[in-house]
This record gives structure tokens, C-alpha cells and sequence, in this order.
């Protein structure tokens, strides 16, 4: 299935118990899927082998014998899932600061000292950005329930996404968007392989707060 730049922000709304989860968790595997078209072809070419052996004698047979444990430790060594898709739960004390960018305290021999702290999705963003072959997903469960600055909003909009450079064969986005962390000051700006799945749940008092912010950047799903 293709994607289109509407799914890179995708909601599932529903009542507690509805699947909202599961659902996100099952998209987040569609979307990464593309990830392991070489694994999928290297299982293919393992099944073959493995009949080309049963079939082999003398010398073939262990040619493609050895053949055959090189491309089963190649398979071995492939990422998981869990290597593109990652999870986290926003509640109401959930800051800024543990989703992008904070400051650790840090107290050794009675010597204060402060550690820049990368939160999840600024890492997960920097991973995405540096692997821009594959896609990465990242699920929001209550996304609603966060106290997250309104500025990633704007990040998160299609249109203001980064995209591989032009060198790679595709057009730089001219209305990409990025922004300065707060305490490294380092760049920050979203890339366009970065999928985000929220769930929302619509008997939480809470949801009017985000509500409209979120259906401008997201494509919206009813459980």
C-alpha cells in the first residue's frame, strides 16, 4: 500500500476499550513494512537454497551449504520492529521536557552539575533523519493528555516536514520548518519519514484542549 503525506499524522478517537492501540500498533507495522523488502527477498533466497541443497551433491552441495549459513547470518543480523517502532503514554504531568529537550541535576561528591537530556521523540527524529531509507513510527497513546508545546504542531504538518537532500534524488521542501532546542540550541525540524499515531480517547475531559490543534496536522479515525 502507499502512503500519502496525510498518513504521516494519524489519530485513532474511541471510547476506552475499543482497540485504539492495537489498531495504531498494526498501521505502525503497514507503514514500516517497505523496511524489510530485502529481508522478505533473503528469506525467499534461504527457501530456495535450502531446496537446491537437498538436491546437491559433493562439492555443490557444500558450496551452497556455505552459501547458505552466510545468508542465514545476514537475516540474523536484520533490525526487528522494534528497532522502528516505539511507544510511549502521555498523562498529565508529561512535560515538554521528556518529550523533546530537558535538564538533569545531577550531584556527585556535593558538586552540582546539569546534563542535557534528549527526550524520545527528539531521538527518534534523529534516527529517522540519519536512516532515511526506512520509516519510523512513533505511537502516542492519549496524545491528548500531554502538556507538549504548540510549536510541534506546526513541525508536525505535512507540508513543513524535512525531506532527503537534493543530492539523493528529491526536491528539498521549501517550507520545511525547523526551530532551536531550548537548552543545546541545537536545530530540530521533523522529517519526513517520521510517522506519528495517536490515540485519543473521547471520554476523557481533556480532549477539547487539543482537539482542534490536532485535526489541522492529522488524519482522524473513529474507533
Amino acid at each position: 500500500m502507499e502512503h500519502t503525506k496525510k498518513d504521516l499524522n494519524v489519530i485513532y478517537y474511541g471510547s476506552a476499550g475499543t482497540g485504539k492501540t492495537y489498531t495504531a500498533t498494526d498501521k505502525a507495522k503497514e507503514f514500516i513494512k517497505k523496511n524489510f523488502k530485502e529481508k522478505d527477498n533473503l528469506k525467499e533466497e534461504i527457501d530456495q537454497l535450502k531446496i537446491d541443497y537437498s538436491n546437491a551433491k559433493g562439492k555443490e552441495a557444500s558450496k551452497i551449504e556455505r552459501e547458505l549459513k552466510q545468508k542465514e547470518q545476514k537475516l540474523n543480523e536484520f533490525p526487528t520492529e522494534e528497532s522502528f517502532i516505539f511507544l510511549t503514554t502521555f498523562h498529565p504531568s508529561y512535560q515538554y521536557q521528556e518529550f523533546m529537550e530537558g535538564i538533569n541535576i545531577k550531584e556527585t561528591d556535593g558538586n552540582i552539575s546539569y546534563e542535557i537530556k534528549k527526550g524520545i521523540f527528539q531521538k527518534i527524529a534523529k534516527w529517522a533523519s540519519d536512516n532515511r531509507d526506512k520509516n519510523y513510527v512513533l505511537i502516542i497513546d492519549e496524545i491528548n493528555r500531554g502538556n507538549i508545546s504548540g510549536e510541534l504542531f506546526t513541525l508536525l504538518e505535512d507540508t513543513k516536514r524535512s525531506v532527503k537532500d537534493s543530492k539523493d534524488g528529491e526536491e528539498e521542501n521549501s517550507e520545511a520548518v525547523s526551530i532551536s532546542l531550548p537548552y543545546s540550541g541545537e536545530k530540530f525540524s521533523v522529517p519526513s519519514n517520521l510517522y506519528i499515531i495517536g490515540t485519543m480517547n473521547t471520554t476523557d475531559k481533556s480532549i477539547s484542549l487539543l482537539d482542534v490543534a490536532l485535526r489541522r496536522v492529522t488524519k482522524t479515525c473513529t474507533k
